[in-house]
């Protein structure tokens, strides 16, 4: 994926991203992105553009540290 990326694309990564971590969106967003699920609602939605800083992590290649369950 380049830069240059669509927005689906940029959606279907930030959807990955929370499949893989095994949470919900509303724990992905508040515990790994720290913010609001509602914010993470609209980037899945396309309502909102997801930040330039927010896709270069989730373009890491590394698997991230996801909050385990405890």
């Amino acid at each position: 994926m380049t830069d240059a990326c669509t927005q689906a694309e940029r959606i279907d990564l930030l959807r990955s991203r929370i499949e893989a971590s095994g949470l919900s969106s509303k724990r992905f967003a508040v515990e790994v992105l720290l913010r609001e699920d509602r914010t993470i609602r609209r980037w899945l939605d396309g309502k909102s553009p997801i930040p330039k800083v927010v896709l270069q992590w989730l373009k890491q290649p590394e698997v991230a540290p996801w909050p385990k369950d405890g």
